[in-house]
């Protein structure tokens, strides 16, 4: 008796199975197999999402899809759910190709525009006629170029869309007036958006010289306006699912969130639809009591502690009210911590621990507090990592800074100092049962006067063996790479007593597995390995 095909299946099921192949294993030979004997509807995972750059405005490949497109008996028009232009240039996709694309799909769940130019109001119209349902994303991020005359204008009628559901884009501030911004406009705008519900809010300053600026200038309020929106007794925001601050580490640029705008944000929406609070390079006091209780659904939380560049200032009541703030959420999935000081694990951990069961992604990095105070950094150790791996079994993604001790065996440089190799720290990092992306880093003190460090190939060398230990010891194979920087502090011998100067050695060894499940043996199976050495001057 022949067994039936795949496509005797239902189509729901088929969906359903070719969904989690694709998420598990994307590369699998197998998978791909499976894709192809499902004929059709393999297109339709194939087409489901779109993006178009400008880059491939004239090639065969995107005259031929929009050929297919506009056939009417290709049923691959029915396929598109997702279309996404991006890319700067002068058109990304001409206005007519948008246009018919709009009039043909089916389908059309979302939108994204993701470019430099304007959206043209036709398009934006054709969008709006026939697919009243989909989701308008907008993505405006850079919007001064040195050599433009103007920053690229707010686009209001976008903005005002009754499609809008996503909007990222930097508000532009000036150098030369430094209190006039945008931020009442686009408020007035976002606060009447009924279907806005992710929002990422950046800043962007205008540098260019006066001499350099012609034509319309941004719209900026002619008074000085604190750096957030002018939120009034009566406004009201739709529920968000996601709030980003994605401005750069400079308070100038920042959104100000002062205790007394962070009580009017807080008033002004329902915060309990929301699922991810990312603050970027911002960093706040006020913000963990105020929002407390306010945001029981949370599942991704990113944040820092203290300004870059700034010796930190977080006191134990601060990463206590930190603590408490995590503690009234259910749920947690994601946390990425910029440490920048021991409270960490002194005051902020065992209310992490709450989340164990949940908590699949957690990210701690002291990327900056080597360049403020070398010593007496946090960094996880044997003790602390063999916690983390009894209390969050479903972790499958994990960036830690790893502490190197001064004894026992392990590099002898000179007849000062043996440095001693996290051996048992990665021994213990390899067992974690579910991890599939590893993020490791190393911070060596200042080798002795007159000696030479470990050089890149030694640090290689013990970064593929733990890859290697990785593969033999997780029983489920679920580790695809790996991200391994080592940091060499070099303070020259004439700067050891006052430090004038300090470089940093920094070796980062990347090793990627592919998804690839055809292969013998591990090592076979898609295994790349990138070695990159460079020397930088940090004082």
């Amino acid at each position: 008796m022949a067994l039936p095909s795949f496509n005797t299946l239902p189509q729901e099921v088929l969906l359903q199975i070719m969904q989690l192949l694709r998420d598990d294993s994307p590369s699998s030979l197998y998978s791909l197999l499976f894709l192809k004997s499902c004929n059709e509807l393999a297109e339709s995972v194939i087409y489901a999402s779109i993006t178009m750059k400008s880059a491939d405005r004239n090639t065969r490949a995107q005259k031929q899809l929009f050929a297919r497109i506009n056939h009417e008996p290709d049923v691959m028009r029915k396929f598109i759910r997702h279309l996404t232009v991006e890319d700067g240039g002068v058109l990304a996709v001409h206005r007519i190709s948008l246009q018919n694309i709009f009039m043909s799909v089916q389908n059309l769940q979302s939108f994204s525009w993701n470019n430099l130019t304007m959206l043209n109001l036709n398009v934006l119209k054709t969008f709006h006629v026939n697919h009243p349902n989909a989701r308008l994303h907008v993505s405006q991020k850079s919007r001064i170029s040195w050599w433009s005359p103007a920053p690229k204008p707010l686009e209001v009628d976008v903005l005002k869309s009754p499609q809008l559901y996503s909007l990222s884009m930097n508000i532009v501030r000036d150098t030369h007036f430094p209190f006039y911004s945008e931020y009442p406009t686009v408020w007035a705008i976002i606060k009447n958006s009924k279907n806005l519900r992710i929002l990422r809010i950046g800043a962007e300053q205008d540098n260019r010289p006066i001499n350099r600026r012609r034509g319309p200038q941004p719209p900026f309020t002619h008074t000085a306006q604190p750096l957030h929106f002018p939120i009034q007794q009566g406004d009201s925001l739709e529920p968000l699912s996601e709030l980003t601050f994605f401005s750069s580490g400079y308070p100038v640029l920042q959104y100000d969130l002062s205790a007394h705008h962070c009580a009017k944000l807080r008033d002004v929406s329902d915060w309990s639809h929301l699922k991810v609070l990312d603050f970027g390079e911002q960093s706040t006091v006020h913000f963990w009591s105020i929002f407390r209780g306010y945001i029981p659904n949370l599942k991704t939380a990113r944040f820092r502690f203290s300004q870059p560049g700034i010796r930190a200032t977080v006191t134990s009541g601060t990463a206590d009210e930190i603590g408490k703030f995590l503690d009234s959420i259910t749920g947690l999935e994601e946390l990425d911590i910029k440490i920048a000081d021991g409270d960490f694990f002194n005051v902020l951990f065992k209310y992490i621990k709450h989340h164990g069961p949940t908590l699949q992604v957690l990210k701690t990095s002291n990327i900056e507090t080597w360049r403020r105070s070398i010593p007496q950094l946090p960094r996880w150790n044997e003790k602390d990592l063999l916690e983390l791996q009894a209390i969050f079994p479903r972790l499958r993604e994990l960036d830690v800074d790893l502490a190197c001790e001064e004894s026992g065996d392990g590099i002898t440089w000179g007849n000062e100092r043996k440095i001693l190799w996290p051996s048992a720290a990665l021994s213990t990092l390899a067992n974690f049962p579910s991890l599939r992306i590893l993020t490791v880093r190393l911070i060596f003190p200042s080798p002795p006067p007159n000696t030479t460090p470990m050089s890149a190939q030694q640090i290689s060398g013990l970064c593929k063996a733990f890859f290697y230990e990785s593969l033999n010891y997780n029983s489920f194979r679920q580790l695809k790479a790996l991200n391994f920087t080592v940091n060499i502090l070099d303070i020259p011998s004439e700067s050891r007593f006052m430090l004038f100067s300090l470089y940093v050695d920094n070796v980062m060894i990347t090793i990627q597995r592919s998804d690839r499940d055809d292969a013998d043996s591990l090592e076979d199976r898609g295994l790349k390995v990138a070695i990159v050495e460079k020397r930088i001057k940090v004082v």
